[in-house]
C-alpha cells in the first residue's frame, strides 16, 4: 500500500487486546504512521496484528499480544520488557512518524525514548509522535527502544524496528547491441608472452628482468614464461614486483627439455613446477612449451589433472602467425590450450631459419602482426625472448622493442587493440563462448548458460553494448551492486552505454 504526504494510516477501530482472558476493544485506536514524502511503500507490522498471524497470511506470531489497560497498574517502579513491538518497514532518506500512544495510555502515564537508534536519529513530540529520519545514503535494519511510565514509576519497554530498504528504481526498455568480440569493444587482442625468464638470473636476466618497466611506463602489460629450476630467490622477489605491476608468470616448464622427446618426465616438468609456482604465491594457470613442441596429450594434462585454463599451442596444420579469431567452439574443451602464435628470432644466428611468417619484405614483423590482428578483428600471441641481449635465443634489440611498443600504445589509446595477459585474454574469450548469447527481459541482462562448467570455469566479465530510450541518469546494478557503466553517444532518439558484466553473478538491472 502506498500512502501520500500528509495521509495518514489507520488500524481499524476493531483493535483488541487481550485483558484476564476476555477480549477488550481499544478506546482510541490513534494514528500509526505518517510518511514525511511523496509516495513511498510502507508497511506497519506490529504484534498487535502478527503481520497477518494466521493461516490467511502475515509471518508475526499467532500468539495473541498481551497490552497494558489504561486502568491496569503494575508494581511500582519496575521496569518490564513487553511483548508488544513495533516493526515498520520505509525506503532509503525517507523519514516516517510514528504515533507511540496507538495503545490505550494508562492514566498519568508518559513516554520517553530509551535507546537511541544507530543509523538515524528519532525524536519525540508531545502528542507521543516519533520522528525517525535514517541516516544518509542508509539501507537496512535500525531500531530504539521508548518507555512507558506509568504514574506509580513501573515502566513498560517497546522497542521499534525498522527495516530501510532501497529505493524503488524504474527498469527501463533496453535494446541489446551486442555482447563485444574483445573487453572494451577493442578491435582486437593482443599478448606478448617472453620465454625464457631465469635463463640468466637478475643479474643478467636476458634483458627481461631490466626491461620489464618500459612496458609499464606505457600502461603496457606482458607474460612471462618461468623455467623453474632456472629461479633463484632474487628472481622470485622481482618476478613478484612484476606480477603487483600487472604482469603475468606462466609457466614454461620446470627444466626446459623436448617434452615430446621426454614423456616419462611430465609429472616433472608439468606437476613440479606448478607446484613450485603456486607454492610462491603464483596464481599459474596458462602454459608455454620448450623448443614449442606440444600435442593433446599435453592439452589434456594441464585441462584435466593441473586446472590450467590454456597454452599457447597451434592447431596441427594450422601456421604460426595465424590469428586467432574472436569466436571459438563450445564442442571442443582443449580449443583454448591451442592459441595460435608468431615466433620472433630476426635477430639470432644468420644461418638459423626464421620461423615468423612476417620475415622478408618492408615493415617489422613484430608490428605486421599486430596489425594483422586489427585488420581481421582477432587475437595475436607474440613468442618473444631476450630484449637487447644477444645471448638470448630469438634476441629482440631495444631500437626494434621499444618502437613496436609505442606502436602497440597507439592502438591501444585507440581502442583499436585491447593489450591483456593470455590468461586474461583466454577467460574472455573463452567466457563468450561457454556463457552463451546474452539476453534482456524487462531491462534486466542476463546469460543463457551461466552455470554451464566452461562459463564457470573461465568466469571474466564480458563487455555488453546496449542502448535506452531518452536521457537522463542510467544506472546498472548486480546483485545490489553498482556496476559502472560507459556513455557512448545518442544514435537518433537511443542513448548507448557499454558495461562490463559477469555472466555467473546474476541478472544485472538496467534502471533510472
Amino acid at each position: 500500500m502506498g500512502a501520500k504526504l500528509g495521509m495518514q494510516i489507520r488500524l481499524t477501530n476493531n483493535r483488541t487486546y487481550l485483558q484476564n482472558n476476555e477480549i477488550k476493544k481499544f478506546k482510541n485506536p490513534g494514528r500509526i504512521m505518517r510518511i514525511l514524502n511523496t509516495v513511498v511503500p510502507a508497511i506497519l507490522c506490529a504484534s498487535l496484528l502478527a503481520c497477518g498471524g494466521n493461516s490467511q497470511g502475515g509471518g508475526g506470531s499467532q500468539n495473541t499480544p498481551i497490552v497494558p489497560d489504561e486502568n491496569v497498574q503494575g508494581e511500582e517502579g519496575v521496569t518490564r520488557n513487553n511483548a508488544r513491538n513495533l516493526n515498520l518497514q520505509t525506503t532509503k532518506n525517507q523519514s516516517i512518524e510514528i504515533d507511540l500512544d496507538e495503545i490505550a495510555m494508562p492514566v498519568g502515564a508518559t513516554l520517553s525514548i530509551k535507546d537511541t537508534p544507530s543509523h538515524g536519529e528519532v525524536a519525540l513530540n508531545s502528542l507521543h509522535i516519533a520522528s525517525y529520519q535514517p541516516k544518509l545514503g542508509y539501507v537496512g535494519a535500525d531500531e530504539f527502544t521508548y518507555n512507558l511510565t506509568q504514574a506509580n514509576g513501573q515502566k513498560d519497554l517497546y522497542t521499534v524496528t525498522i527495516d530501510i530498504k532501497a529505493a524503488p528504481t524504474a527498469k527501463l526498455e533496453v535494446t541489446l547491441e551486442r555482447v563485444a568480440n574483445w573487453k572494451g569493444d577493442a578491435t582486437a587482442a593482443y599478448s606478448i608472452i617472453h620465454d625464457d625468464l631465469c635463463a640468466w638470473g637478475v643479474s643478467a636476466g636476458g634483458g627481461m628482468f631490466q626491461n620489464w618497466r618500459e612496458l609499464t611506463d606505457r600502461n603496457l602489460v606482458a607474460a612471462y614464461g618461468v623455467v623453474t629450476s632456472w629461479c633463484e630467490e632474487a628472481d622470485f622477489t622481482e618476478m613478484q614486483n612484476m606480477v603487483n605491476a600487472g604482469m603475468e608468470m606462466v609457466n614454461h616448464s620446470h627444466s626446459h627439455i623436448n617434452l615430446l622427446e621426454n614423456v616419462e618426465d611430465w609429472d616433472t616438468e608439468f606437476g613440479l613446477s606448478t607446484e613450485v609456482l603456486r607454492q610462491r604465491g603464483f596464481e599459474v594457470s596458462y602454459f608455454v612449451y620448450p623448443y614449442d613442441a606440444f600435442n593433446d596429450a599435453m592439452f589434456a594434462k594441464l585441462n584435466n589433472e593441473l586446472d590450467y585454463l590454456g597454452s599457447r599451442g597451434s592447431p596441427p596444420g594450422s601456421p604460426f602467425g595465424v590469428v586467432n579469431t574472436a569466436d571459438m567452439s563450445t564442442f571442443d574443451v582443449l580449443q583454448p590450450y591451442r592459441n595460435k602464435f608468431d615466433i620472433y628470432n630476426e635477430y639470432n644466428d644468420p644461418d638459423e631459419p626464421r620461423f615468423s611468417v612476417y620475415t622478408g619484405g618492408s615493415g617489422d614483423p613484430l608490428n605486421k602482426y599486430v596489425d594483422d590482428a586489427v585488420r581481421y578483428g582477432g587475437w595475436a600471441v607474440r613468442e618473444l625472448h631476450g630484449i637487447d641481449f644477444p645471448e638470448s635465443w630469438g634476441n629482440v634489440p631495444l631500437d626494434i622493442y621499444l618502437p613496436h611498443l609505442d606502436h602497440v600504445k597507439t592502438l591501444v589509446d585507440q581502442n583499436s587493440l585491447w593489450m591483456d595477459t593470455p590468461t586474461n585474454i583466454t577467460r574472455y574469450r573463452s567466457s563468450r563462448a561457454y556463457c552463451g548469447d546474452a539476453i534482456v527481459n524487462e531491462g534486466s541482462i542476463s546469460f543463457m548458460t551461466p552455470t554451464a562448467a566452461g562459463c564457470q570455469k573461465y568466469s571474466a566479465p564480458l563487455t555488453v553494448i546496449i542502448s535506452v530510450p531518452g536521457s537522463g541518469s542510467v544506472k546498472a546494478t548486480q546483485n545490489g551492486e553498482d556496476i559502472p557503466i560507459k556513455a557512448l553517444g545518442v544514435d537518433g532518439t537511443r542513448y548507448r552505454y557499454m558495461l562490463d558484466i559477469d555472466p555467473t553473478r546474476g541478472a544485472t538491472d538496467i534502471t533510472s
